[in-house]
């Protein structure tokens, strides 16, 4: 279900951003409380598309065992998933790169 609204979504931006080339990206962080491991994973999402024009899309967020200085505590993973949107310059410079 979550794979069909992404691909809703991406087809949907399709035409506002005629000219361009939408793919997705993602961009996991993991801490020890639930707001900064999603806050990082929105910037590391963010980071992965060059070009810095994200759709942030679904987040998934799990609990796991982290090894601290003071032992083992609960903390948070999260990944976020982004539509990345390349245009103009970005995107010549992507095929540029690639020859």
């Amino acid at each position: 279900m979550k794979t069909l609204l992404l691909a809703i979504s991406l087809l949907g931006s399709l035409t506002a951003y005629a000219g361009c080339e939408s793919s997705f990206v993602e961009g996991g962080h993991t801490a020890l409380l639930l707001e900064d491991a999603q806050q990082g994973a929105m910037e590391e999402a963010a980071d992965n598309c060059p070009s810095g024009r994200a759709d942030l899309q679904a987040m998934e967020c799990t609990e796991l065992l982290l090894d601290t200085d003071e032992g083992p505590q609960v903390g948070m993973r999260c990944v976020q998933q982004a539509i990345c949107h390349l245009c103009d310059d970005n995107l010549s410079r992507k095929y540029e790169a690639m020859d």
